[in-house]
């Protein structure tokens, strides 16, 4: 354990004294959010991280903390509960939370807000915005992206999780495994294949509530990132309405 610290404090040092910055984040109102963020990290993070680390604990109660500070959301629109910022904001974000000693979580957070956040504003209909992004910018709950399956990393043709359309309603079946937040996230976009108008399959999302029957998550345990949250996810005639399908197939 004694090893693994002075990595990361090294890693961490050489990170926070490195010269080399962007010449668009040494403006004043980027450096003015930086100082935000990092006495935000000091306090709340960074003097819990290697504790959090040790103990495999993922700090749960930081989320709503961050969008109250106004975190969340920071480049998506302020119709929805976004910042309405700059993409600037959100890289001067993810180099703060890179020092932070805790980078399991920082990761989740990531995971939460440029991974998955984009997808629902992007392609997401205005009732699945209302039921789920805007809850998840005000830190009421956490997404997930589940796209990785055992036999498929990159390869997202060979995945093998189905969707079958019944009138109203989708079943989904299969498996996804390695995906962050997948046991602590309370909606998880899941890619799968999706009978086209053609007869054929073709890819697309639908998001899953983990409440429903036929849901499964189980948290993974990890030699490093320990602070955060990977899982593996398992879906057994797990039924929702259609209106759950994230934009359309393909």
């Amino acid at each position: 354990m004694l090893i693994r610290r002075k990595i990361q404090e090294k890693a961490v040092n050489l990170w926070t004294h490195s010269k080399m910055e962007h010449p668009i984040l040494s403006k004043k109102e980027y450096a003015k959010f930086r100082e935000y963020v990092r006495e935000f990290i000091e306090g709340n993070v960074k003097t819990f991280a290697l504790k959090w680390e040790a103990q495999r604990k993922f700090p749960n109660h930081l989320l709503p903390l961050m969008a109250e500070k106004g975190f969340i959301g920071l480049s998506l629109p302020k119709n929805f509960g976004g910042q309405g910022k700059d993409i600037w904001y959100e890289v001067v974000l993810v180099e703060e939370l890179a020092k932070s000693h805790c980078l399991g979580w920082a990761l989740s957070i990531i995971a939460h807000t440029n991974m998955v956040m984009p997808l629902l504003d992007e392609l997401g209909s205005e009732e699945q915005k209302k039921k789920i992004l805007n809850p998840a910018i005000k830190g009421s709950c956490y997404l997930s992206l589940g796209i990785t399956e055992e036999d498929s990393g990159s390869d997202i043709n060979a995945i093998k999780t189905k969707v079958e359309i019944d009138e109203g309603s989708v079943i989904v079946n299969g498996d996804k495994k390695y995906i962050t937040n997948g046991s602590i996230a309370e909606y998880a976009l899941i890619l799968a294949k999706i009978p086209s108008k053609k007869g054929f399959w073709s890819l697309g999302f639908v998001i899953l509530e983990n409440s429903l029957n036929g849901y499964s998550a189980k948290k993974l345990k990890t030699s490093g990132f320990r602070s955060g949250d990977t899982a593996e996810l398992h879906f057994k005639d797990c039924k929702t309405n259609k209106t759950m399908l994230l934009g359309e197939p393909g």
